[in-house]
């Protein structure tokens, strides 16, 4: 035990004074209660303290933790007794303003060591090419139980400790996850809309070849299924035009030549073609009639002596 507090004191003074600092390997120590299993126990020791004291001073995070607040993975085992010990003490901590750039981490179990691997993907490509934009569809609004799955999303993130320490983290975070969450609940929700209205197209279909055989038709049926069918086309529709007002907010109005024309037609259309002075002059050039038109508003606004007569 003094051994431990003892490297954590020594690694905390030879660790350079950077923003930069990524530090890994096996602590020896747990974080908290859900980084122990079996007959083990989480104690809040010196060592414990040193570890979290240089990970404050150094601005460094859990990063496997903040993304699996809840989680129980392990990273050493070993039976003790018929008894399966598990703890969580294989570590990396990376700066906070890292976090956005972390693809994923996890842990990799093997079978010749009581160690596991820990796994980091990080990335610093700035501009990384990916499938594209993302854009949110509005209708899953009107969806209560996807309205209720987000809540409690939210709720659950909020218990997280970024939540008070880090927001803008925390909001990225929760950003990933509800586009994750959303993403999945759509493709399966349009999975099982699109079964649905395949079934009833073919009921539809049999119904119809029912009525060209005057076979035991049933009006009723036939109304109540091309009253479903609608149901599905007007989502489908409502889907059609969403992401038409969405390909047009991203793209926007491109210039174009019919575009260009169509503008130059309509600034002749209200432009003045020609002007008749006071003299009975027709004016039919630009440059005349705008000088016209200054000495008439000239004349018409300057001061002059006033006939009382």
């Amino acid at each position: 035990m003094q051994e431990k507090n003892k490297f954590f004191e020594k690694l905390a003074s030879k660790m350079p004074n950077s923003e930069n600092i990524i530090l890994l390997g096996d602590m020896n120590t747990s974080l908290s209660n859900l980084h122990r299993c079996g007959k083990t126990v989480h104690t809040q020791d010196k060592a414990y303290k040193e570890l979290t004291n240089m990970c404050d001073m150094f601005n460094l995070n859990d990063v496997w933790r903040a993304r699996n607040q809840n989680a129980r993975t392990f990273s050493w085992r070993r039976i003790v007794q018929n008894v399966l010990i598990q703890s969580r003490i294989d570590h990396i901590f990376i700066p906070k303003a890292y976090s956005q750039f972390v693809k994923n981490v996890y842990y990799k179990h093997n079978t010749f060591s009581n160690h596991s691997f820990v796994n980091l993907n990080i990335d610093f490509t700035e501009i990384e090419r990916g499938p594209g934009l993302w854009i949110f569809n509005n209708l899953l609004l009107h969806d209560e139980d996807y309205v209720q799955k987000i809540s409690r999303l939210i709720e659950k993130e909020k218990s997280c400790r970024l939540f008070d320490d880090e927001p803008l983290i925390w909001y990225d975070n929760l950003k990933f996850k509800i586009k994750q969450l959303s993403k999945f609940y759509a493709q399966n929700k349009s999975r099982i809309e699109k079964s649905e209205y395949f079934k009833l197209q073919n009921e539809y279909e049999k119904l119809s070849s029912i009525a060209v055989n005057h076979v035991n038709f049933d009006v009723d049926k036939f109304e109540e299924m091309k009253l479903k069918l609608k149901t599905y086309e007007d989502i489908i529709c409502k889907g059609a035009i969403l992401r038409s007002k969405a390909q047009w907010a991203i793209n926007g109005d491109k210039s174009s030549k019919y575009f260009l024309q169509l503008e130059k037609y309509k600034q002749n259309s209200n432009a003045i073609k020609e002007l008749k002075t006071t003299e009975g002059k027709i004016l039919k050039t630009t440059d005349e009639i705008l000088k016209e038109v200054h000495k008439f508003y000239k004349e018409l606004y300057s001061s002059t002596v006033i006939n009382k007569k």
